[in-house]
């Protein structure tokens, strides 16, 4: 039943997000044309040009509000709305429920990340910054100047963005949830609850990492105040960046979330069994 409701879900939004993922990559190969034409000044092709870089952030960030509004949506649709009454009629648990909400999400999460990443990689490719052309060739030296804790670093950035994209699907999950609980204005209770959420997170997660920091230094990072190169960029995560994404402040922040998780998932449950007495 869980992948029967899994797909369910990922074909119903799937219907609305593809063609703006489709769209986005379109927007961007068409603005990565106009920026690499050579134009007259003052010509109509000329402001085109200077626009290309403009359109391209601004369908970035549609990308992304769409995916996030979709996903709350469905959420508040399939468990608090009077149209998502039905789904609670199926003789299925309410753990696959909101799993099948949190996997759809994180795939959608993970879906615009990569077509975020294509399309600033479609944006800059073949393209001279910093005196260097940006190509296979040059990505391939960067990684080959990467120390083994460099490499590791951003092993652990990774693992750090996806336990960070998981707190925060179940923060909005549970503040929707919490919502619930009263029969009027939803959403802006829901709005009110996930405020609340993250003020009280984030002040425990900075009084968690100030105190193992002081148990734990992790180094101070040495911004540059003058321009720097990529290759300075480079050596400055392996010596700078690295050793505080790589120390024991992380591993805590990590435990700290997944605490959080399971506490919001379990609220969760507890909201949706009761209220609609099933399970």
């Amino acid at each position: 039943m869980l992948v029967r409701l899994f797909k369910y879900e990922l074909k119903a939004t799937s219907k609305v997000l593809v063609p703006i993922y489709i769209a986005f990559i379109a927007i961007t190969i068409i603005s990565r044309v106009s920026i690499d034409l050579q134009v007259d000044e003052g010509s109509l092709w000329s402001f085109i040009n200077g626009m290309g870089l403009f359109v391209f952030i601004i369908s970035a960030i549609t990308m992304f509000v769409a995916t996030a509004i979709v996903i709350i949506w469905r959420f508040y649709r399939n468990t608090s709305s009077d149209e998502g009454y039905l789904l609670f009629t199926l003789p299925v648990k309410v753990d696959y429920i909101i799993i099948s909400e949190f996997l759809c999400a994180l795939i959608w999460g993970f879906l615009m990340s990569v077509f975020t990443v294509l399309g600033i990689f479609l944006m800059i490719f073949n393209r001279n910054i910093d005196d260097n052309i940006i190509n296979f060739s040059y990505f391939g030296n960067i990684l080959s100047s990467l120390t083994a804790d460099g490499i590791k670093a951003i092993f652990y950035l990774f693992l750090d963005i996806l336990i960070s994209t998981f707190q925060e699907i179940m923060s909005i999950y549970c503040a929707i949830s919490l919502a619930s609980l009263f029969n009027k204005h939803r959403l802006i209770f829901s709005a009110t609850f996930y405020i609340g959420l993250l003020i009280v997170v984030n002040a425990f997660s900075i009084l968690i990492m100030n105190i193992v920091e002081k148990i734990f230094p992790s180094g101070v990072y040495n911004a540059y105040s003058e321009d720097i190169s990529f290759s300075d960029i480079v050596t400055s995560w392996n010596t700078d960046v690295a050793p505080i994404i790589n120390s024991v402040v992380s591993i805590v922040d990590w435990v700290f979330l997944l605490v959080v998780i399971s506490i919001e998932y379990i609220i969760i449950r507890k909201i949706l069994s009761k209220n609609l007495n099933i399970c």
